[in-house]
């Protein structure tokens, strides 16, 4: 049986990671359409542009970038890229090579 305490450290442990990432969603207020495939409600799909949607009724839809950005590391050594063939977010530095995240990214 799990403690209470192990669940509450994992709940927290979470809520750390997420607020140290920045992931971007937005609603639409319009039909769930997406390349002329009309969804119903519930309905999920994925974009061309790392984006995860769901069909929120008939008129409205909210998608989500699938990319998760650090918000802690050294913004003067690294920079982020985003792949769009792998819907992957990578730090780089000036010479290519991966920067270590200063905190967990989900």
């Amino acid at each position: 049986m799990v403690s209470h305490m192990v669940v509450m450290f994992m709940c927290l442990s979470l809520a750390v990671l997420m607020s140290n990432t920045d992931a971007q969603c937005y609603y639409f207020d319009e039909p769930c359409v997406y390349q002329n495939h009309r969804y119903g409600l519930f309905d999920m799909w994925e974009t061309d542009d790392c984006e995860s949607c769901f069909c929120t009724g008939d008129v409205g839809y909210e998608c989500c970038s699938k990319f998760y950005v650090p918000t802690v590391y050294d913004r003067q050594q690294c920079t982020v890229f985003k792949d769009k063939t792998t819907c992957q977010t990578r730090l780089l530095d000036k010479h290519g090579k991966e920067c270590e995240a200063l905190v967990g990214v989900l």
